[in-house]
C-alpha cells in the first residue's frame, strides 16, 4: 500500500508478486529470513501513468486491469484500447514456459496449469482454469476461485489430485489454520526432514470462530526450535480446537464461549533475537479430554 505521503493520490502501489511462485508456505520456507521469497515485481500507478518496476506502460489507468502477470517475465492488461502484452524478459519467459527446466509442484505458464503427477518431473494439465487466478500456497495446495487442488502422496509413493470445494466461496486459504461455515481447513506440515506439506478438512459443529486475535504469520510461527511454537485456537458450538501446523487437537467444553487465551511474552534467539507474545488456553484439561475454562474475574470483564 505504498504512496506519497504529501500527496497519496499521486502515486500509490497496486501490488507486487515475487518471483518464487510456490507459495508462501511452501517447505522451502525459510525461518531466518525475515522478508518473504524475492525478488519482486512492484506494479504502480500515477495519476496518469501505470508502472511496472518503475517502467511506464502504455496503458490507461483509469481502466487498467491485469489479465496474466507472470512476475519477472510477462505482463499483460486491458483497458479502453483493448488487450496488450509486455514481455519483461525474453530469457526469464522462456524459462518458465519449458517444464523440462523446472520440476514445480504446480506450474503457472501463460496460458495453462500443469501440475507434477509423478517422478522424472512428469506433469499434466488442469485443463480450463484461468492461470491468473490458481494461486499455489504450498507445495501441495493451491486455490483456484472456491476450490483447493491438493497433492496427496499415497505410501507407495504414487501422486494423486484431489479437488476440495470450499463451504464459503468467499473464503481465502491465507494461513494455517482457516475457518469456513462449517468446516477447518488447515495447512499441514510433518515434522522432520524433509517437511511434507498437506491438507486437512475437518467438520465444525457450527460457526467455527478462530480465538487469536491475530494469527501467527509463517515466521511468527518459526521463532523457536519447534516448527510451530505459536498455536492457532479455535471453537464452535461444542469444541475447542487447538493447531500447531502438524497436528490438531479437540476438546469438549460445555461453554465455548467462555474460553480465553492468555498472552506470554517469551524471546527468541533462533536465527534473530525477537520478543513476541505467544496465547494459551486458559484453563486446564481433564483426563478424559474435556477443557474447564479457568474461573473470570468479574472485575475485569
Amino acid at each position: 500500500n505504498g504512496h506519497r505521503l504529501a500527496d497519496p493520490d499521486s502515486f500509490r502501489v497496486l501490488a507486487q508478486k515475487s518471483w518464487d511462485q510456490r507459495g508462501k508456505f511452501s517447505t522451502a520456507f525459510n525461518p531466518c529470513v525475515a522478508m518473504p521469497f524475492g525478488p519482486w515485481d512492484t506494479l504502480a500507478r500515477t495519476r496518469t501513468k501505470i508502472l511496472i518496476n518503475g517502467e511506464q506502460l502504455d496503458a490507461d489507468p483509469d481502466t487498467f486491469s491485469v489479465v496474466r502477470w507472470m512476475p519477472g517475465s510477462l505482463l499483460t492488461w486491458r483497458d479502453k484500447n483493448g488487450l496488450q502484452r509486455k514481455v519483461l524478459d525474453k530469457e526469464n519467459l522462456a524459462w518458465d514456459e519449458d517444464l523440462t527446466k523446472h520440476c514445480l509442484d504446480f506450474s503457472l505458464l501463460e496460458k495453462k496449469v500443469f501440475w507434477r503427477k509423478g517422478p522424472a518431473c512428469k506433469q499434466e494439465e488442469l485443463p480450463g482454469l484461468d492461470p491468473e487466478q490458481f494461486q499455489p500456497i504450498s507445495d501441495a495446495v493451491a486455490q483456484y476461485q472456491d476450490s483447493l487442488y491438493t497433492i496427496i502422496e499415497t505410501e507407495s509413493g504414487d501422486r494423486k489430485l484431489e479437488i476440495v470445494k470450499l463451504d464459503d466461496p468467499n473464503l481465502i486459504i491465507n494461513k494455517r489454520f482457516n475457518a469456513g461455515k462449517r468446516h477447518g481447513y488447515l495447512l499441514t506440515r510433518a515434522e522432520g526432514w524433509p517437511y511434507h506439506s498437506g491438507l486437512h478438512v475437518f467438520e465444525s459443529d457450527g460457526p467455527l470462530i478462530l480465538l487469536d486475535n491475530r494469527s501467527p504469520d509463517e515466521r511468527e510461527a518459526h521463532l523457536n526450535d519447534h516448527p510451530f511454537l505459536r498455536r492457532w485456537y479455535a471453537r464452535d458450538n461444542r469444541y475447542i480446537y487447538s493447531f500447531d501446523g502438524a497436528q490438531l487437537w479437540r476438546y469438549r467444553t460445555a461453554d465455548p464461549k467462555q474460553v480465553r487465551l492468555i498472552w506470554k511474552e517469551q524471546h527468541s534467539g533462533y536465527g534473530y533475537g525477537v520478543n513476541y507474545k505467544t496465547g494459551y488456553l486458559d484453563g486446564k484439561i481433564t483426563d478424559d479430554g474435556e477443557f474447564i475454562p479457568a474461573p473470570r474475574n468479574e472485575a475485569t470483564k
